[in-house]
């Protein structure tokens, strides 16, 4: 049985790609009772990357970022608790949704942007049509990258559809004990058990357990507030992204344990969107089909770049 705890990291929903090396500025952004830290790269139209998590800084989106800063002004930003955005405290006052859509404007603000394009991969793809749905004139595109669902109704397979693509002596990691040993050697051990849910190919797992223990520091108790807040607002964006009329790309992997179901809701909820499907890749598109994942996003931004 999978207690709270453990579908809270079930929930971590992640990203990462191969590295390179683009100039970087870094910057706070003042947003009430958090300095958000920044990341910017590139020169171009500006696009807003919100990563995956909660409860995950920015730091291993760094590499999308350098992949799409040829013709864009990327931004990062470690999400209010995490990375160098840290918070005096963490509770229910403290990690809200309306919150986090706020310390998304004050970035802006902060940068003098008008309008931008919002890209967002699993749970940052809830916090761009969040935003969306708060400030759509402030959005000049949607990018959704196997992005989390439009309301919660998808949680309540994800486990289940996790577990399913593990081992019985993977599944039996996740429900052993977790007393007794170093904790970083306990979550190595447990994130390598959960791993191959995440890619279509199992070559790649190594990719993941490193992306999710050594290059970012989880928070979960911001991933739990997070949910909760969600729940308490009861979540569900389709009345208010009906009179979004912007482009919106949806794109994701036939084998993502998110369900079809899931994107197909999103589709169905914008009027200007496509849905874009990867076959043979799961929840990290850019791992297991990279060709056809980047050549998918550059043709959706290079046709937004054309409208002007």
């Amino acid at each position: 049985m999978t207690d709270a705890r453990t579908l809270g990291a079930l929930l971590l929903l992640l990203l990462g790609v191969p590295p390179a090396a683009h100039a970087q500025e870094h910057g706070f952004a003042p947003a009430g009772d958090v300095r958000i830290h920044y990341t910017l790269r590139g020169q171009g139209p500006p696009l807003l990357i919100l990563n995956g998590g909660p409860g995950l800084p920015s730091t291993h989106f760094g590499p999308l970022a350098d992949a799409l800063s040829a013709h864009h002004r990327t931004i990062l930003f470690d999400q209010r608790g995490t990375g160098r955005s840290t918070l005096p405290r963490l509770d229910g006052t403290t990690i809200t949704a309306e919150a986090m859509v706020a310390d998304v404007e004050a970035v802006r603000e902060h940068l003098g942007i008008d309008t931008w394009i919002v890209m967002g991969h699993s749970w940052g793809g809830m916090y761009a049509m969040l935003y969306a749905a708060r400030h759509p004139e402030r959005v000049r595109a949607l990018l959704l990258s196997a992005s989390g669902g439009i309301d919660l109704e998808f949680t309540r397979t994800l486990t289940a559809n996790l577990r399913a693509r593990l081992t019985d002596a993977e599944r039996a990691v996740l429900d052993g004990p977790r007393d007794g040993e170093d904790p970083a050697q306990t979550r190595r051990r447990r994130v390598a058990a959960l791993a191959p849910a995440y890619v279509y190919h199992r070559e790649h797992v190594p990719r993941v357990v490193e992306a999710l223990t050594e290059t970012s520091t989880y928070v979960p108790t911001v991933n739990a507030l997070v949910f909760q807040d969600l729940r308490r607002i009861g979540y569900d964006l389709r009345a208010a992204l009906r009179s979004f009329h912007k482009p919106v790309l949806i794109v994701q992997g036939r084998q993502d344990f998110l369900g079809e179901e899931t994107a197909l809701q999103i589709h169905d909820a914008f009027p200007r969107s496509t849905l874009v499907w990867i076959d043979e890749c799961s929840h990290y598109l850019w791992w297991d089909q990279p060709e056809q994942y980047f050549e998918t996003l550059h043709t959706f931004l290079a046709s937004v770049r054309a409208q002007g």
